[in-house]
């Protein structure tokens, strides 16, 4: 069974041939590997040449269009692999990540048509942090950016192709909006208790730039899903806890940056009666006695 790795590359020259390397380390076979260079413009392109004297099977790639989602799609266009391993190019895949999913879902009894992972978090400080997938509601998981991430997955070509691959227009949740549309797809899904995927932070990614939008785009999604599984009459309770908890984390992190357009979300998205319980006493009584914009003015005020 071949698997494709597709590779992004935009101005990692500083990465790329540590991330190559973890690919031909791998200890499953066969594996076609295409990198796809997005107009980097430092020595990315230079590097990937460079490397195919080592690995001359190394499929090297261009696409003009900006984004990671448009070079993925153009790596899944041009892949032949029945399955897929996106590898963004600053991480880094373990010897037995994919040999480790590829037997999951060989073993399993079901067809399905993502495994996903759990993975390593490096910060830029050298920090790491395991993040595990929430297996027991893959909705729950979804609502809670517990589903996997885009290099810890394995995805399924076919089931990609027949929901439209990745939207290009989004700039950040580009997984989540992947993954939402494969469950509305009822692809059915395994996973894989295994850490063996290394997401590295590095200056100047998506996720630490463009805040004020990224955490507008995670709430936007959020609030599909949830309008999803009402009409669908799939809004449980603890689904609907679970989605009031993660919104209004995500719009008390929008209010540092846009409070007019939090406070706008939270009156339409959070309840009058919810009582916020991951947070200190101290907070979630000021919250129901102030409202969210007077409780984060204190809250900033005690913090400075």
């Amino acid at each position: 069974m071949l698997v494709s790795i597709i590779i992004p590359c935009y101005n990692v020259e500083n990465y790329i041939e540590e991330c190559l390397d973890s690919v031909y380390r791998q200890s499953y076979k066969p594996l076609e590997v295409i990198a796809v260079d997005n107009n980097s413009q430092d020595q990315t392109l230079e590097k990937l040449k460079a490397y195919q004297q080592k690995q001359p099977d190394l499929i090297v790639i261009q696409e003009l269009k900006q984004g990671a989602p448009a070079a993925r799609n153009k790596g899944l266009y041009h892949s032949t692999g029945e399955w897929i391993q996106f590898l963004d190019a600053d991480d880094i895949l373990l010897p037995e990540k994919i040999e480790n999913q590829i037997e999951k879902l060989l073993k399993s009894k079901i067809h399905p048509g993502l495994v996903v992972g759990n993975y390593k978090r490096v910060n830029m400080e050298g920090e790491e942090i395991c993040i595990y997938a929430e297996g027991e509601d893959m909705w729950q998981g979804l609502l809670k950016t517990r589903l996997g991430i885009t290099s810890a997955n394995l995805w399924e070509k076919e089931l990609l192709l027949r929901i439209g691959g990745w939207n290009e227009s989004l700039k950040s949740s580009q997984e989540t909006d992947l993954m939402f549309r494969l469950l509305k797809s009822e692809a059915s899904i395994i996973f894989d208790s295994a850490v063996n995927t290394v997401i590295r932070s590095r200056e100047g990614s998506i996720s630490s730039t463009n805040i004020e939008n990224n955490w507008s785009t995670y709430i936007d999604l959020r609030e599909q899903i949830v309008e999803y599984l009402i009409s669908n009459n799939e809004y449980t309770q603890e689904r609907k806890a679970a989605a009031h908890e993660i919104l209004f984390l995500a719009i008390r992190n929008l209010y540092l940056y846009n409070p007019a357009k939090a406070i706008q979300l939270h009156k339409k998205l959070i309840p009058n009666n919810y009582y916020p319980r991951r947070y200190s006493r101290a907070y979630a009584f000021l919250y129901r006695l102030l409202g969210l914009s007077k409780t984060e003015k204190l809250h900033q005020l005690l913090k400075n």
